[in-house]
């Protein structure tokens, strides 16, 4: 782990808190101003015309994106570390960076060398496994190179939704260094900000219209599209989106692609080191997820909106189709606000905010087990659960597991 695995782990509960500040203003039941663009992994929101931007980080929140174990002061005996063997609960707290101790060079080295023969047989792969593994290495150019003339359609929308990504980065940061520099901001610090690298100029030839034209029944351009002319308040374009995601009955949104095609080569007992790609894959998957996910349509269809009597019309049509379409905790969450709003009967997908709430600790505590006692065990765990929601959503696998909890246990 050292500074290495560490930083990893920095880098990865920082998108995780991007992502709740994204999550819980998409399911925002109350009017507010749509984003005017999604943000990348550790970034800052970008921030509506004459109005300070969203932080995603509070002040000095974040410093070198090196985040601690939790304090295991009080524990007693011992763990069983991967890769390592017996080490002292009190020892686990040891993280001096320049010394640091075996276990955690142990687990360094483990999660280096997997990682590399993750990449490598991603490399190795068909197309859409190939722009995986470049956006893996963090190499957006690399990726659109791979898809400018390709028909597979996965991959050429892992490839979009990256270059998507970081164009919103950009305009985001931008938007960040210009309110922080006002006298709005002043005596505020803000630490974690990532500059923008080389500009991928390959993502210019990429396109909504390139990604239909492969994917012509699928939802996904059009939710896209939403979210364009939310962003850009364009009441129009949103109508349109809307008319068009009506006649979509059964496409879904586009879920956790990157996470999807990494489960292709993975197996049912993932180590550490696959374990934390399978980490880094559903966080950038996570800040994918609004530009392609049915939690935009809340903000379509806030109350003001549907006064118009078109434009509830869409809505509905629209919502009355979600439930086979969703699959995330944020669009369970936002369909049982819609059918609130709209006056209509709960469907068994929908869920309130209370169920969603405890979802998501079930999942994380699952998930960061492994923080307090870095077992073999422990992190096999948290990547078979990221393997699974993958394939099953994450409604589907937290809705199996809590009956799998209640089921009766054999005597």
């Amino acid at each position: 782990m050292t500074k290495t695995g560490i930083a990893l782990l920095g880098a990865l509960l920082a998108a995780s808190v991007a992502w709740v500040v994204l999550r819980d203003g998409a399911a925002n039941s109350g009017p507010s101003k749509p984003p005017q663009a999604l943000t990348a992994t550790s970034a800052a929101a970008a921030a509506p015309v004459a109005a300070a931007p969203r932080l995603l980080f509070a002040p000095e929140a974040v410093s070198s994106g090196v985040s601690r174990l939790p304090s295991a002061e009080t524990a007693t005996g011992f763990v069983e570390v991967c890769g390592h063997g017996r080490v002292s609960r009190a020892e686990l707290e040891r993280l001096d960076e320049q010394t640091p101790p075996t276990w955690m060079q142990a687990i360094d080295s483990r999660v280096a060398a997997e990682r590399a023969s993750l990449i490598k047989r991603l490399e190795a792969g068909p197309t859409r496994q190939r722009v995986a593994a470049a956006l893996l290495n963090q190499d957006v150019q690399a990726a659109a190179g791979l898809v400018a003339a390709t028909d597979d359609a996965a991959a050429y929308r892992l490839a979009l939704q990256a270059c998507r990504r970081d164009a919103s980065y950009r305009e985001g940061y931008a938007a960040q260094l210009a309110w922080l520099a006002s006298p709005a901001a002043s005596g505020i610090k803000m630490s974690g900000l990532r500059e923008p690298g080389a500009l991928p100029t390959a993502c210019s030839a990429l396109s909504v219209e390139r990604l239909e034209s492969l994917e012509p029944g699928s939802a996904v351009p059009w939710l896209m599209r939403l979210n364009d002319s939310l962003g850009r308040r364009d009441e129009a374009g949103t109508s349109q989106a809307l008319y068009q995601l009506a006649q979509r009955p059964a496409a879904p949104s586009g879920g956790r692609l990157l996470s999807a095609t990494l489960a292709e080569i993975i197996d049912g007992e993932p180590g550490p080191g696959e374990s934390f790609v399978l980490s880094t894959a559903a966080a950038e998957d996570q800040m994918s997820k609004l530009d392609a996910s049915f939690s935009m349509v809340g903000r379509a269809c806030q109350v003001d909106a549907l006064k118009d009597a078109n434009r509830r019309q869409l809505c509905e049509q629209v919502v009355r189709l979600m439930p086979q379409r969703t699959r995330d905790i944020l669009e369970a969450r936002t369909l049982h606000a819609l059918e609130e709003r709209l006056g209509f009967a709960h469907s068994p997908q929908a869920m309130a905010k209370a169920e969603s709430e405890a979802l998501n600790k079930l999942m994380g505590e699952e998930s960061m087990a492994w923080m307090t006692e870095p077992t073999c065990a422990n992190f096999s765990r948290s990547g078979r659960q990221l393997l699974a929601i993958s394939q099953q959503g994450e409604v589907g696998y937290l809705r199996n597991r809590l009956k799998a909890q209640a089921a009766p246990k054999p005597r």
